[in-house]
Protein backbone atom coordinates (compact mmCIF):
# COMPACT_ATOMS: atom_id res chain seq x y z
CA UNK A 1 0.00 0.00 0.00
CA UNK A 2 1.29 3.27 -1.16
CA UNK A 3 1.54 6.23 1.08
CA UNK A 4 -1.27 8.06 -0.12
CA UNK A 5 -3.49 5.42 0.56
CA UNK A 6 -2.70 5.50 4.07
CA UNK A 7 -3.50 9.36 4.36
CA UNK A 8 -6.97 8.38 2.63
CA UNK A 9 -7.86 5.44 4.83
CA UNK A 10 -6.65 8.05 7.79
CA UNK A 11 -8.82 10.22 6.89
CA UNK A 12 -12.09 7.94 5.40
CA UNK A 13 -15.22 7.75 7.67
CA UNK A 14 -15.60 4.02 9.11
CA UNK A 15 -18.21 2.05 7.45
CA UNK A 16 -19.34 0.09 10.53
CA UNK A 17 -20.99 2.18 13.70
CA UNK A 18 -18.20 2.71 15.80
CA UNK A 19 -17.99 3.29 19.42
CA UNK A 20 -19.57 7.13 20.08
CA UNK A 21 -15.54 8.93 20.67
CA UNK A 22 -14.27 9.92 23.95
CA UNK A 23 -14.85 13.28 25.29
CA UNK A 24 -12.72 15.90 23.43
CA UNK A 25 -11.51 13.76 20.86
CA UNK A 26 -12.09 14.97 16.91
CA UNK A 27 -11.01 14.17 13.56
CA UNK A 28 -8.34 11.35 12.64
CA UNK A 29 -5.41 10.33 14.25
CA UNK A 30 -2.55 12.44 12.38
CA UNK A 31 0.28 10.97 14.31
CA UNK A 32 -0.57 7.26 13.18
CA UNK A 33 -1.27 8.59 9.54
CA UNK A 34 1.86 10.15 9.62
CA UNK A 35 4.18 7.35 11.65
CA UNK A 36 2.43 4.33 8.52
CA UNK A 37 2.64 6.94 5.33
CA UNK A 38 6.78 7.35 6.46
CA UNK A 39 7.25 3.91 6.87
CA UNK A 40 5.57 3.15 3.77
CA UNK A 41 7.57 5.36 1.85
CA UNK A 42 11.05 2.98 2.71
CA UNK A 43 10.25 0.30 -0.05
CA UNK A 44 12.37 -2.21 -0.47
CA UNK A 45 15.04 -1.28 -3.48
CA UNK A 46 16.82 -3.77 -5.45
CA UNK A 47 19.83 -1.01 -5.96
CA UNK A 48 22.84 -1.22 -4.08
CA UNK A 49 24.26 2.39 -2.88
CA UNK A 50 27.46 1.64 -1.46
CA UNK A 51 29.85 1.37 -4.49
CA UNK A 52 32.83 2.30 -6.08
CA UNK A 53 33.62 2.35 -10.14
CA UNK A 54 36.67 2.51 -11.33
CA UNK A 55 36.16 3.80 -15.07
CA UNK A 56 38.35 5.19 -17.91
CA UNK A 57 37.09 8.48 -19.27
CA UNK A 58 37.17 10.73 -22.61
CA UNK A 59 37.04 14.00 -22.13
CA UNK A 60 36.23 17.02 -24.87
CA UNK A 61 35.94 19.99 -22.97
CA UNK A 62 34.55 22.91 -25.51
CA UNK A 63 34.17 20.38 -29.26
CA UNK A 64 37.29 21.36 -30.40
CA UNK A 65 40.49 20.81 -28.26
CA UNK A 66 41.75 17.24 -28.77
CA UNK A 67 40.06 14.94 -26.57
CA UNK A 68 41.82 14.30 -23.25
CA UNK A 69 42.02 10.53 -21.40
CA UNK A 70 42.69 9.03 -18.40
CA UNK A 71 41.44 7.20 -14.68
CA UNK A 72 38.43 8.32 -12.55
CA UNK A 73 37.20 7.12 -9.70
CA UNK A 74 33.86 7.53 -7.95
CA UNK A 75 32.41 6.63 -4.89
CA UNK A 76 28.92 6.56 -3.23
CA UNK A 77 28.44 5.47 0.37
CA UNK A 78 24.92 4.86 2.45
CA UNK A 79 24.80 7.23 5.30
CA UNK A 80 21.00 6.24 6.21
CA UNK A 81 18.19 4.42 4.72
CA UNK A 82 17.49 7.62 1.49
CA UNK A 83 20.71 9.74 2.13
CA UNK A 84 24.04 8.78 0.65
CA UNK A 85 27.68 10.39 0.30
CA UNK A 86 29.18 10.71 -3.14
CA UNK A 87 32.37 11.91 -3.82
CA UNK A 88 35.11 11.37 -7.20
CA UNK A 89 38.56 12.44 -8.50
CA UNK A 90 39.21 12.11 -12.08
CA UNK A 91 42.57 12.76 -14.20
CA UNK A 92 43.16 13.04 -17.71
CA UNK A 93 45.41 14.17 -20.19
CA UNK A 94 46.81 14.65 -23.46
CA UNK A 95 49.49 15.96 -25.63
CA UNK A 96 49.61 19.00 -27.76
CA UNK A 97 52.72 19.57 -29.99
CA UNK A 98 55.31 18.84 -26.79
CA UNK A 99 53.07 20.36 -24.46
CA UNK A 100 50.87 17.55 -22.07
CA UNK A 101 47.86 19.19 -21.19
CA UNK A 102 46.06 17.31 -18.01
CA UNK A 103 42.71 18.15 -16.38
CA UNK A 104 42.02 17.04 -12.78
CA UNK A 105 38.29 16.36 -11.43
CA UNK A 106 37.56 16.61 -7.84
CA UNK A 107 34.09 16.37 -6.52
CA UNK A 108 32.02 15.90 -3.04
CA UNK A 109 28.34 15.72 -1.99
CA UNK A 110 25.58 13.91 -1.06
CA UNK A 111 23.16 12.05 -2.66
CA UNK A 112 19.14 11.04 -1.84
CA UNK A 113 17.08 8.08 -3.35
CA UNK A 114 13.59 6.70 -2.84
CA UNK A 115 11.89 3.66 -4.38
CA UNK A 116 8.70 4.22 -6.49
CA UNK A 117 8.24 0.49 -6.80
CA UNK A 118 10.44 -2.44 -7.25
CA UNK A 119 12.33 -1.99 -10.16
CA UNK A 120 12.69 1.62 -9.95
CA UNK A 121 14.12 4.18 -8.14
CA UNK A 122 13.72 8.00 -8.09
CA UNK A 123 17.28 9.58 -7.60
CA UNK A 124 19.12 13.76 -6.45
CA UNK A 125 22.59 14.63 -6.51
CA UNK A 126 23.88 17.27 -5.07
CA UNK A 127 27.96 17.97 -5.30
CA UNK A 128 30.56 20.90 -5.37
CA UNK A 129 33.16 20.62 -7.87
CA UNK A 130 36.73 21.47 -8.33
CA UNK A 131 38.34 21.03 -11.77
CA UNK A 132 42.30 22.20 -12.61
CA UNK A 133 44.14 22.89 -15.66
CA UNK A 134 47.86 22.63 -16.72
CA UNK A 135 49.35 22.53 -19.79
CA UNK A 136 48.39 24.98 -22.87
CA UNK A 137 45.94 26.66 -20.32
CA UNK A 138 46.77 26.74 -16.57
CA UNK A 139 43.85 27.54 -13.97
CA UNK A 140 41.21 26.18 -12.29
CA UNK A 141 37.28 26.35 -12.29
CA UNK A 142 34.97 25.64 -8.97
CA UNK A 143 31.26 25.23 -8.42
CA UNK A 144 28.40 22.81 -7.96
CA UNK A 145 26.02 20.41 -10.21
CA UNK A 146 23.02 19.30 -9.35
CA UNK A 147 20.77 16.20 -10.44
CA UNK A 148 18.03 14.29 -10.29
CA UNK A 149 17.29 11.22 -12.06
CA UNK A 150 16.09 7.51 -11.91
CA UNK A 151 17.56 3.76 -11.80
CA UNK A 152 15.77 1.30 -13.55
CA UNK A 153 15.75 -2.36 -13.80
CA UNK A 154 13.97 -3.32 -16.75
CA UNK A 155 16.04 -6.70 -16.15
CA UNK A 156 17.73 -8.49 -13.21
CA UNK A 157 20.69 -8.43 -14.78
CA UNK A 158 20.61 -4.91 -16.81
CA UNK A 159 20.23 -1.63 -14.77
CA UNK A 160 19.95 1.82 -16.73
CA UNK A 161 20.05 5.18 -15.27
CA UNK A 162 19.16 8.71 -16.63
CA UNK A 163 19.95 11.98 -15.32
CA UNK A 164 19.41 15.59 -15.79
CA UNK A 165 21.87 17.79 -14.56
CA UNK A 166 22.48 21.88 -14.17
CA UNK A 167 25.88 22.95 -13.34
CA UNK A 168 26.85 26.44 -11.64
CA UNK A 169 30.64 27.24 -12.53
CA UNK A 170 32.13 29.38 -14.78
CA UNK A 171 28.90 29.17 -16.83
CA UNK A 172 25.91 28.06 -16.34
CA UNK A 173 24.68 25.32 -18.47
CA UNK A 174 22.24 22.14 -18.53
CA UNK A 175 22.66 18.69 -19.77
CA UNK A 176 22.40 15.18 -18.56
CA UNK A 177 23.32 12.04 -17.99
CA UNK A 178 22.59 8.58 -19.70
CA UNK A 179 24.83 5.03 -18.64
CA UNK A 180 24.14 1.36 -17.96
CA UNK A 181 25.60 -1.51 -15.87
CA UNK A 182 25.57 -5.17 -16.69
CA UNK A 183 25.59 -7.08 -13.34
CA UNK A 184 27.73 -10.58 -14.31
CA UNK A 185 28.31 -11.40 -10.53
CA UNK A 186 26.26 -10.34 -7.28
CA UNK A 187 29.35 -7.72 -6.49
CA UNK A 188 30.91 -6.50 -9.74
CA UNK A 189 29.19 -4.92 -12.71
CA UNK A 190 30.32 -3.66 -15.85
CA UNK A 191 29.66 0.41 -16.06
CA UNK A 192 29.35 2.34 -18.93
CA UNK A 193 27.81 6.07 -18.91
CA UNK A 194 28.16 9.49 -20.74
CA UNK A 195 27.80 13.01 -20.31
CA UNK A 196 27.51 16.40 -21.78
CA UNK A 197 26.85 19.71 -19.88
CA UNK A 198 27.07 22.54 -22.49
CA UNK A 199 29.90 22.10 -24.44
CA UNK A 200 31.52 19.31 -22.66
CA UNK A 201 31.05 15.74 -23.30
CA UNK A 202 32.30 12.83 -20.99
CA UNK A 203 32.44 8.99 -22.34
CA UNK A 204 33.42 6.37 -19.56
CA UNK A 205 33.67 2.31 -19.29
CA UNK A 206 35.22 0.29 -16.60
CA UNK A 207 34.07 -2.11 -13.68
CA UNK A 208 31.46 -1.40 -10.78
CA UNK A 209 32.60 -2.62 -7.26
CA UNK A 210 29.22 -3.42 -4.81
CA UNK A 211 30.13 -2.65 -1.03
Amino acid sequence: MNPLSLWLLALAPATSSPEPPAPGASGPNWNVALAAATQASYLPTPFEYTYIDVAYQSIDLDGNNPKLGGLVFRGSFDVTDNIRLLMSFGDASSTTGTVENTVRDYSLGFGMHGSYNNWLDVIGNFEWIRREFSGTVDGRHKGWVAGVGVRMLPVRTLEIDAILLYQNSVDNEGGGQLGGIWHFSQFVGLRVSGQAIGDATRYWGGLRFSL
